[in-house]
């Protein structure tokens, strides 16, 4: 049916079902020590929030003042969240203004510019920032390091695409990362003398069966994938019941190759696995 306001879709089940209500009465704990923590500068104490408004020389609307001093431009959870986002920033205050604006991440990835993006003012709110006419040093600590992110125009798109950068970049690496492995991979794959005998022995087997030849003057190549169904090939008679091709590869490789194993084709392919991925 139809949401009433205020309410919201239930979430899809995840792990995070039924924590916090596991957690009892410690939510309330967890809250007040993050509240005493990462608490921004507090209000004016007493009848509720301070009140904004217009000044009578029109100027700072939407400001107020705090008992110590400071002049709030934010309401207290956007200063709150803010502050607690920017100072998990590796830069802050003009030198972040500075990557913005020239779309250079530097420190920054795509995770920190997400978390940032939630927390950057509105555009109601930014009016308000952009009005401000006092001292910068007469504003909270908070609204002192937005001032020069809310003067860079379209803030937002800045932020998406150093996003996209970021993620670019990740993606970027991880696929040089993956190339570089297919590549030791084939240099091991033309190296492995296990792999060649193997490759051989199923040459003969293929061409014996399907054209009755043996002879070296002349063969036909097998598609590649032959190698996935060599227990296909089922021998009317071997040295135990149920013997196929991959038995006779495998036997035909323990008699040619000294000291092979189980793990020797393995040994000379340490990257194809990983290369396959």
């Amino acid at each position: 049916g139809e949401l009433k306001e205020g309410a919201v879709a239930a979430p899809e089940a995840s792990i995070f079902d039924g924590m916090l209500a596991a957690r009892g009465e410690k939510v309330s704990e967890d809250i007040h020590v993050l509240d005493s923590v990462f608490k921004a500068d507090p209000a004016v104490p007493g009848k509720g929030a301070p009140r904004k408004g217009k000044r009578r020389d029109g100027s700072n609307r939407g400001a107020s003042r705090l008992s110590e001093g400071r002049v709030a431009l934010l309401t207290r959870q956007q200063a709150q969240n803010a502050a607690i986002v920017l100072r998990c920033l590796p830069v802050q205050g003009h030198e972040l203004a500075s990557v913005l604006e020239y779309l250079d991440p530097g420190p920054l990835d795509s995770e920190l510019l997400e978390r940032l993006s939630v927390v950057v003012p509105p555009p109601e709110q930014v009016e308000v920032m952009l009005s401000y006419k006092g001292p910068e040093d007469a504003l909270r600590d908070v609204e002192q390091q937005l001032l020069p992110l809310v003067r860079i125009q379209r803030l937002q798109q800045h932020l998406q695409v150093l996003e996209i950068a970021c993620r670019f970049e990740a993606q970027q690496e991880a696929i040089a990362k993956h190339l570089a492995t297919v590549q030791r991979a084939c240099t091991e794959m033309r190296a492995s003398k296990v792999l060649h005998q193997v490759m051989a022995a199923v040459l003969v087997m293929f061409n014996y069966v399907n054209y009755g030849r043996t002879g070296t003057d002349k063969h036909w190549a097998f598609d590649i994938t032959t190698l996935l169904h060599l227990d296909q090939f089922k021998a009317s008679q071997g040295p135990f019941p149920a013997f196929n091709g991959l038995h006779f590869v495998a036997a035909r490789l323990l008699s040619e190759a000294a000291g092979a194993d189980g793990n020797s084709l393995e040994g000379e392919l340490q990257h194809l696995y990983e290369a396959t991925k």
